[in-house]
Formats: C-alpha cells, structure tokens, sequence
C-alpha cells in the first residue's frame, strides 16, 4: 500500500509492467474522500530469499472478525483465537458465509505471489 499511495501523492503513475496488490491509502487522510477497506490482506514470508523457508509463507484476508487462509482455512477468530477449529465451508452460518464469500473475492483479486526477482 506504501508504494501506490506515495506515488499517487507525487503524482507519479505506478509502473505497469507488474501487478501490485497495493492500493494508495491517500483518500485516508482525506475525510470528504475517505474509503474504508472491506478486508485487510496480509502476507508473510519471514525470509522470501531462502531456497527452503524455515517458516509457513502466509497469505490471508481478514475483516475483524474472520479469517480466509489462501488454503480455505477460515476461522472465527474472536471465537477462536488459536485458531485451532477451521470452519467448514458451509458451516459458518449466513452471515458467516457471506464474509467467507468477500473474503475470498479479496484473495482471488490478488496478484500470484512469486518469489520477488533481484533488479
């Protein structure tokens, strides 16, 4: 998000010949433009440049309340904060499922992720 924002604050254009998953934070600081993220998506890699990483590589969305795994896993995190009972799809509830729905849809706009390349 870093990215997308200070370059929308230099009035730059991001570079086209990637995909970036960022989107610019700058309506944040603007209360008559402001938008409030549905979900947030968060990757880990503890180390990206080891050939075997020592740690699980990461990749989940999250709105407060739930939890989607790029793997299914979905959780209720409140209810579960070790998250040690997956939610079967389906068995969330309406509602439930409805998250897991949006959840899903804000991993599925996600760019792969890739082992960055060194430029």
């Amino acid at each position: 998000d870093f990215f997308p924002t200070f370059a929308e604050l230099a009035g730059a254009d991001v570079p086209t010949d990637r995909a970036y998953d960022g989107r610019s934070m700058v309506t944040l600081f603007d209360a008559n433009r402001q938008e409030i993220r549905e979900a947030a998506l968060v990757h880990y890699d503890k180390n990206p440049d080891a050939p075997i990483s020592e740690f699980e590589r990461v990749r989940f969305a999250y709105d407060g309340t739930y939890k989607l795994y790029l793997d299914g896993r979905f959780y209720d995190v409140p209810n579960d904060w070790e998250e040690e009972s997956p939610i079967a799809a389906g068995k969330a509830g309406s509602g439930g499922e409805k998250v897991r729905e949006m959840l899903q849809a804000v991993l599925d706009r996600t760019p792969a992720w890739e082992k960055a390349s060194k430029n």
